[in-house]
């Protein structure tokens, strides 16, 4: 039991090595970069435009068809909706809306 012990705080004092290494590492490496000179380099400036290859005065703005369209239909829907329904009754023209989910055992029942 003794060998295990010494074993187990053998691998722990392995890691803690390992781990205050590698930090060393990184810490040194980050000083050795921020000494090091950095060469930036510029980017390549553009050539500033001068023209546009389109005149904008000559296009003309697009047709209001498609905000048009969008419109009558849902205007169309909402008349739909504020009407009645034309078949059997209201009662039986809507879904069920109740929720149904595990009903007590004292549950009232709906008529159908």
């Amino acid at each position: 039991m003794q060998s295990f012990f010494t074993t187990l705080a053998y691998g722990a004092l392995a890691l803690l090595g390992v781990a205050v290494a590698v930090a060393l590492w990184e810490h040194w490496r980050r000083q050795s970069q921020a000494r090091a000179p950095r060469f930036a380099t510029a980017a390549p400036a553009s050539a500033p435009v001068v023209r546009v290859d389109v005149d904008l005065d000559a296009l003309t703005p697009p047709p209001d068809d498609d905000q048009l369209q969008r419109r009558s239909t849902v205007e169309a829907a909402m008349s739909r909706m504020a009407q009645a329904p034309t078949f059997g009754s209201s009662a039986q023209a809507w879904t069920e809306t109740r929720p149904m989910v595990s009903p007590g055992a004292t549950a009232e029942f709906e008529p159908r």
